[in-house]
């Protein structure tokens, strides 16, 4: 048994022992073959927006990977589906449309977008005028839309308001993170700011770009960023997206036994 499966084993007791009124269950790994995939009546699927990731597992089209993630699909369940390239798209409809479940597609059926500083959120069942999101970066507003779609799809009983809670208070650690407090802080000269992010593929890559673009307009400083990555991921397709943004690149290992790019050679 390996590592994931036996921890994945052991989270599942303990989510039977102590009951949530809901659990996200998050993926590994693609969807069909992962270990949380032993569910077979799921409350409803959500597949967020698919990028080339695990492509020695998963293969290397974004339509063989679609297919891969629309392995959580369950007759009976409704599924929720972000928007998607035309690749991705076409083969999760493709199999909502084999298995004869409701589908909600973000960009088709519902969409979330900024509007004088506030959010706004359109489907089938109205639209709703919500506050930003504590999140950081403009990609989070895609993300609010998929869960709130989610809420509503799959019948939920979350009020209004407490949508609007959510996303004021909503932190997710490692994800365009500002660091305000502690060691690291503390050494950085004056006027830096330091922010912290855990993506790792072509799409995280587009969007901390875009992100980092975002807050240059408001706040115009040189960019320097420290990278290390592990040996599985695509470095080249990640960094490309920086290029217009002329960073300053360190880059550094990461210790420990999983392979890693050795530092000279991701900065080549």
């Amino acid at each position: 048994i390996t590592y994931f499966e036996i921890t994945t084993a052991a989270a599942m007791l303990l989510f039977a022992e102590v009951p949530a009124d809901y659990l996200l269950l998050e993926v590994g790994l693609g969807g069909r073959f992962d270990a949380t995939n032993v569910i077979d009546k799921p409350l409803g699927t959500i597949i967020t927006p698919v990028s080339r990731d695990h492509e020695e597992f998963l293969g290397k089209s974004l339509a063989g990977i679609a297919r891969e993630k629309a392995g959580i699909f369950k007759k009976g369940a409704p599924a929720v589906s972000a928007r998607q390239g035309e690749e991705a798209d076409a083969a999760i409809v493709a199999e909502s449309g084999r298995l004869g479940i409701g589908l909600l597609r973000g960009g088709a059926d519902f969409d979330a977008y900024e509007q004088n500083g506030r959010l706004i959120y359109q489907d089938a069942q109205g639209l709703l005028d919500l506050p930003l999101p504590a999140l950081a970066g403009g990609f989070q507003i895609d993300n609010a839309g998929v869960a709130i779609a989610a809420v509503r799809h799959f019948g939920l009983p979350v009020p209004d308001d407490q949508i609007a809670t959510g996303l004021r208070q909503a932190r997710w650690p490692a994800r365009l993170m500002p660091i305000n407090t502690g060691r690291l802080h503390a050494l950085l000269p004056g006027g830096h700011e330091l922010w912290i992010d855990g993506g790792h593929n072509d799409a995280g890559g587009a969007v901390l770009a875009a992100a980092l673009a975002g807050l240059d307009r408001a706040r115009p400083r040189p960019l320097i960023l420290v990278q290390g990555t592990f040996a599985n991921k695509d470095a080249a397709g990640y960094l490309r997206h920086f290029k217009g943004l002329q960073p300053k690149v360190l880059t550094v290992p990461i210790p420990g036994e999983r392979a890693a790019w050795k530092p000279a050679e991701l900065a080549k």
